[in-house]
């Protein structure tokens, strides 16, 4: 699943393929994405 969820950015940043719908998405449902899934602090 990781290999379809996960990717890699340029500069080696891991981010989430939003359009894969994957079994462990409830685990990162308190985290905020931008619009390409890279994960981003709240505030």
């Amino acid at each position: 699943m990781m290999q379809k969820a996960i990717r890699f950015g340029r500069s080696n940043a891991w981010h989430f393929d939003l359009r894969v719908d994957h079994a462990y998405r409830f685990a990162f449902e308190d985290w905020h994405f931008d619009p390409q899934g890279f994960p981003m602090k709240r505030g």
